[in-house]
């Protein structure tokens, strides 16, 4: 019986052509997706390649070679910028903040001044729009199709009157209901997978797009959430079919239901997050750490002005850095205070943005399919996180504390852990004279034992594309499917199919 009412359900759905453009939309659509976002994709890995290649270089952004095993850092004063994270494969699915995550990586000059997110592509359109990739055509277009479709099936029969004619009848309501979902669905997600298959073929075909062994799992799991989701809109459409008298009403709660739940719902929980942990602008954060090394600069009180100077890395007028190098390392630590404090924040903020999206379908799926694809901010801040501690590391070993330096010159402590202009023997430490140059920056007040005083190695003869090539290792991948996002989808699906199913057996024939 259960079968029947399946089949009575497609044929109905067949014969009122919603077969037919449930077909034609996602047959156009979801492909149409695909195709666009391979060429945006041949694009950014074009953008990418030019970058690494090192084809333009110039005095004031050297372009490290990453692919290549040897370094030619010593072709200029010290190499200031490299790419170092192509274009997600996947994000032809969802784009995500791929932008960002595959921009350029500055170290910013001497000062390892670190520079994420340089866009590769601007479209002025794309701000109001957003991407047109495979994620944005399910979560709304097929999500939407979805919903209506499933919003007239229970409130037809009642139109029709055999609504009550089958309740009178031996047919269970378990097994109406049951059969009504499967005959449905199987109308929903036959078109989504017909466009998948298109999908499918657009990439099999497509020359500059390859599909590694390690993008088959994730690629499954992209689809299996999409069917998740396109079934979950169904199941809503159909509670509020159970609650509606007339087809329009239906109609007109679906489409509204549809903006409060799929659209302003995710916007309002990250509106929220974004309240509860405020991340300021970058310009804020700029004011900052100017305000912090003016500080520094004032309680310095000797002869660091100069008429017409401008400091191009901390923006401070009247300060050349190279007057007095003790004080602009001690600028270095309070703006790296600075980045940390900010950065811990935006973790926060994107922490409970991800918690909270779970309590929307669409917030959910784009959680999903963002981590499968690398694009989502979590990647991003890891991307962030792991440049900063790059940052750290290269400057710690080129800068030691005062405690260190009288560590080294007694002997308790490796020099081999810093960077030096040669090989620090011991007759090139004695020459450097560690000990009588810490006492001389202790008198100074603005140092303590475990401030950075000066300059110790070279830029110059250390090979930058070594520690780009570690930082590329050592970033984490950000590839992971989240149980917890599938989950709240799944529980959300089954809410509804609970709640349609509760309504059916409540349903008075009487009434009717």
């Amino acid at each position: 019986m259960i079968f029947a009412i399946a089949k009575n359900e497609f044929l109905q759905l067949f014969k009122s052509h919603n077969l037919t453009v449930a077909m034609l939309l996602c047959c156009m659509l979801m492909p149409l997706s695909v195709f666009i976002m391979l060429f945006n994709y041949d694009q950014r890995y074009e953008n990418f390649t030019i970058n690494r290649s090192n084809e333009f270089p110039r005095r004031d952004s050297f372009v490290i070679q990453v692919g290549q095993k040897d370094s030619t850092a010593s072709d200029f004063d010290y190499p200031e910028r490299g790419r170092i994270r192509q274009p997600s494969t996947l994000s032809i699915f969802a784009k995500g903040i791929d932008g960002a995550l595959s921009g350029t990586f500055i170290l910013a000059g001497r000062w390892l001044d670190p520079v994420f997110g340089i866009k590769q592509e601007r479209n002025v359109f794309a701000s109001f729009f957003g991407s047109f990739d495979l994620l944005l055509v399910v979560k709304f277009a097929v999500g939407l199709l979805a919903i209506i479709l499933g919003c007239t099936s229970i409130v037809s029969e009642r139109e029709a009157g055999t609504l009550a004619l089958i309740f009178t009848n031996r047919i269970g309501r378990a097994q109406f209901i049951i059969g009504k979902i499967i005959g449905g669905v199987t109308v929903v997600s036959g078109s989504y997978i017909a466009g998948l298959l298109l999908c499918l073929l657009i990439l099999i075909v497509w020359p500059s797009w390859s599909f590694a062994a390690s993008d088959f799992v994730p690629v499954i799991f992209i689809f299996m959430t999409f069917t998740i989701y396109v079934i979950f809109n169904y199941l809503l459409g159909m509670t509020i079919s159970c609650l509606c008298q007339t087809t329009t009403t239906a109609s007109i709660a679906a489409v509204g239901s549809w903006l409060l739940i799929i659209v302003l719902l995710p916007m309002l929980l990250v509106y929220c997050a974004e309240i509860v942990h405020d991340v300021p602008a970058s310009e804020i954060v700029k004011g900052e750490k100017i305000e912090a090394g003016q500080k520094i600069l004032d309680e310095a009180q000797h002869g660091l002005e100069r008429s017409g100077g401008y400091d191009t890395h901390f923006f401070l007028p009247n300060y050349m850095g190279e007057y007095d190098a003790t004080v602009h390392y001690k600028i270095i630590e309070a703006v790296g205070v600075i980045e940390e404090k900010h950065l811990e924040v935006q973790r926060k903020q994107i922490n409970l943005a991800d918690l909270l999206l779970r309590f929307a379908p669409s917030g959910a799926l784009a959680n999903i399919v963002t981590n499968l694809t690398e694009t989502s901010p979590r990647s991003y801040l890891a991307y962030k996180s792991a440049g900063l501690k790059l940052r750290d590391e290269l400057y710690k070993k080129q800068y030691p504390t005062i405690s260190q330096l009288l560590a080294i010159s007694r002997g308790g402590l490796d020099p081999k852990l810093f960077l030096w202009d040669r090989d620090p023997d011991k007759d090139y430490l004695e020459s450097l004279e560690l000990e009588g140059r810490a006492e001389y920056f202790l008198e100074n007040t603005l140092f303590d034992h475990n401030s950075r005083p000066w300059k110790i190695g070279g830029w110059d003869e250390y090979d930058f594309a070594t520690e780009y090539k570690k930082y590329i290792k050592e970033v984490p991948s950000r590839r992971t499917f989240s149980i917890a996002d599938f989950t709240s989808l799944l529980l959300e699906a089954f809410f509804c199919f609970g709640l349609t199913f509760c309504l059916i057996m409540r349903y008075d024939v009487r009434v009717a």
